[in-house]
């Protein structure tokens, strides 16, 4: 009679204490994908800011000039939306849920005026069905662009809708020998973009390129580009006319009403000021060697100073950087591809002032870098300021999540070691013993009843 108590009595506290360690393995598991899947990505971007643009003042004898507000930009690149041949369909799920919780969560606490992203919004872009482009792109849709089109409110005001422009990248359309006009009207129906695009908001000017396409090779879409290059040169220097004198030719007001920049002229016929264009692009310009960068993630696995960088392949040729710097002589360069950060300065003349900075961005997905990086940009018609919002390292997500699993297992060693041992835990093989023990003692029992 007391061995058929001990061993109930047993049995139930060896119950109630699995009982009790499922549910709190179960509860530990929810708290930290939460943490790992969405709150970590809410931390690490609200403690982001958009740096203040340094004060300007007046110089005395100058006319007064109307004040235009700066502009709050947010900018990352090499998003590589994963397709059917290179990701998994886990990988996949898991690459998306990140870039999407900190793209979205970004948004949410930066709450920036305009977002571009430059380049490979895709990863199979180059060589994918027309049923598979259309299904990457509608996710990419339903996580970035869908998402922007909500009202956004900033600071109490009236809400607004933020713009998300995309820059053409070489996973998008292949590189230069693998493209065709099929790929390149295929993106850029879809993604509301062009070879050569100008966007322009509260007088500052973005210009952005399809660099995959040039090259003086004479090809048809490369001679394409060039041509909206020039006419995008002529729209510049109708603008600067609208910003130092204020009187346009007829030829420049169709100039300009064609590409619906007729509100960047009455801005800056309000500042008063020619504000020279931003260059938005997928490659970087043409350098030497990284080791020009005078900033840079030298810690990056990306980022091999040893190996030569290649012409049209991993920046644009010397010849076309030089020429996209005289053209425009652009105030700063934003590029993608290299999948680290880099600043370096370009100089388009003999003049020592005459420089450009350029600043390549880090890949925006933890696919390419431990950790993905956001460039928040505070710009006006003559001032810019830049800074980085650091992401998370996924390393960290994959330490949390050991850390919970070693905490289940050891909680769940505690709760299953024998009522009589309080300190050591309970073997596998006493376990066993009685399970053992326990399906003898039963079968007996059922034998005797018989």
């Amino acid at each position: 009679m007391r061995s058929d108590d001990y061993w109930s009595r047993r049995t139930r506290t060896l119950r109630k204490n699995l009982s009790l360690a499922l549910l709190v393995i179960s509860l530990t598991l929810l708290i930290s994908l939460a943490l790992c899947e969405w709150l970590i990505f809410e931390l690490a971007t609200a403690i982001c800011a958009f740096p203040n643009l340094p004060s300007m003042e007046s110089t005395q004898g100058e006319p007064e000039r109307k004040s235009v507000s700066s502009l709050r930009v947010m900018l990352i690149a090499d998003v590589h939306m994963l397709g059917n041949v290179r990701g998994h369909w886990l990988d996949r799920m898991k690459r998306e849920g990140q870039m999407r919780a900190s793209f979205q969560a970004a948004v949410r606490n930066l709450s920036p005026d305009i977002v571009f992203i430059l380049g490979d919004v895709l990863d199979e872009g180059k060589y994918a069905y027309p049923h598979e482009f259309s299904e990457v792109t509608q996710r990419f849709n339903r996580y970035f662009t869908s998402f922007m089109n909500q009202q956004i409110s900033r600071d109490g005001h009236s809400g607004k809708k933020v713009e998300v422009h995309v820059v053409t990248g070489n996973h998008d359309i292949g590189f230069h020998y693998d493209t065709n006009y099929y790929k390149v009207s295929r993106f850029e129906e879809s993604y509301n973009t062009s070879k050569v695009k100008i966007v322009s908001q509260n007088g500052v000017h973005f210009l952005l390129l399809n660099s995959v396409l040039m090259r003086n090779d004479s090809c048809f879409l490369c001679d394409k580009t060039q041509d909206q290059l020039r006419e995008a040169q002529r729209v510049f220097k109708c603008l600067s006319k609208s910003g130092s004198d204020g009187v346009l030719s007829s030829k420049c007001s169709n100039l300009i009403r064609w590409h619906k920049l007729e509100h960047a002229s009455h801005a800056q016929l309000g500042g008063g000021i020619s504000s020279k264009p931003i260059i938005l692009q997928h490659f970087p310009l043409y350098r030497v060697s990284e080791r020009d960068c005078f900033e840079a993630d030298w810690t990056s696995d990306n980022l091999n100073l040893s190996k030569p960088l290649r012409e049209d392949w991993d920046m644009l040729s010397e010849v076309v950087s030089r020429n996209l710097l005289s053209m425009f002589k652009p105030r700063l360069v934003l590029s993608g591809h290299a999948h680290y950060r880099c600043d370096i300065w370009h100089s388009y003349s003999k003049d020592a002032k005459d420089k450009t900075l350029e600043v390549t961005i880090n890949s925006f997905s933890w696919r390419n870098n431990d950790q993905p990086q956001i460039l928040l940009l505070n710009v006006d018609q003559t001032n810019f300021v830049y800074s980085v919002c650091y992401l998370p390292r996924e390393s960290v997500q994959i330490a949390i999540y050991l850390f919970i699993w070693c905490y289940n297992l050891i909680y769940l060693f505690r709760k299953c070691r024998d009522d009589q041992q309080r300190v050591s835990y309970l073997p596998f093989w006493k376990i066993y013993a009685f399970s053992r023990r326990f399906q003898l003692y039963h079968v007996s029992n059922v034998q005797k009843l018989r």
